[in-house]
Order: structure tokens, then C-alpha cells, then sequence
């Protein structure tokens, strides 16, 4: 059997990942983590723990705790907060477990909106117009929806 550590299993993404897993999977152990308690993901997960915010110095061991507690085989980080730490400091592993579906040139692109508006234009995919929020910069639309790139 092997198990899985799913971040962020508060989300609905990480719910989603927990319940494609257990039907394709149903073997697998699934060990989910998040940073705060008031969620189900104790309904996708056989265990849930509680971990501290990716920019936490203690990140790193905190998660390596869980993989060794756990037995963990491979880590599925899905919070956009530990993606970029992730990235940023090149992490591989958590302890003994691999991390998977990183795939850095995707998270870097991903995790700004701008610059994922862009990259969907100039692959030539219908887009809503974009713009960067700077002051002296009015929207040529109104209403409109306005969100930070991160």
C-alpha cells in the first residue's frame, strides 16, 4: 500500500484530488494537511494534520514529520502559498517522500494572474482583457472584476 500526503485538504481541489485518488486508488492511504481545522477534509483523508503556513522557518520539518509519522511515499502540495515556496527554494522531498506534480515552469506561470493571461494569449486561446492594476491605469471596461496577481 502506498501513501499519500495531499496539502491544503481544506480546498476543493485537494477534496477533489483525495476522491479521484480513493477511486483509482483504493489501496492507496491518504494522509491529508492544512493549516487550520475547519474543513471536511477528514471526510477525503484516513488522516489529517494540522501544519504550519508555508513561509514558516519550521515548514520543511514540519511537513518532514508527517512523511516519517505517516510513512509517506509521495507528497501532492496543492496550496498556492507552498507551491511557490516549493519552487522558490527548489524542494524536491519532504523526508523521505518525492513531491509530484510540480512542474516549475507551470507554478511560475500559474500563480500570476497576469502573467497567465498573457501566456493564454500568446498561445493564441480566447482570453477576457487583462490588465496590470497600477495606479493611472483605468479599465477600458466597466464593470469589471478586479483581482491581485497573486
Amino acid at each position: 500500500m502506498k501513501t499519500i500526503l495531499i496539502t491544503g485538504i481544506g480546498s476543493d481541489i485537494a477534496q477533489g484530488v483525495a476522491k479521484i485518488i480513493r477511486e483509482i486508488r483504493p489501496d492507496w492511504k491518504i494522509v491529508g494537511a492544512d493549516i487550520h481545522e475547519r474543513h471536511g477534509g477528514m471526510l477525503f483523508a484516513d488522516a489529517v494534520e494540522l501544519v504550519v503556513t508555508a513561509n514558516d522557518p519550521t515548514y520543511i520539518e514540519c511537513m518532514a514529520k508527517i512523511v516519517q509519522r505517516h510513512n509517506v511515499d509521495v507528497c501532492l502540495p496543492i496550496s498556492e502559498a507552498e507551491l511557490f515556496v516549493i519552487c522558490k527554494q527548489n524542494i524536491f522531498s519532504f523526508g523521505n517522500a518525492q513531491i509530484i506534480g510540480v512542474a516549475r515552469q507551470a507554478v511560475e506561470v500559474g500563480l500570476d494572474k497576469l502573467v497567465t493571461a498573457r501566456f493564454i494569449e500568446e498561445n493564441g486561446i480566447p482570453a477576457p482583457w487583462t490588465l496590470p492594476a497600477e495606479i493611472g491605469v483605468e479599465p477600458p471596461l466597466i464593470p469589471c472584476i478586479f483581482k491581485p496577481r497573486r
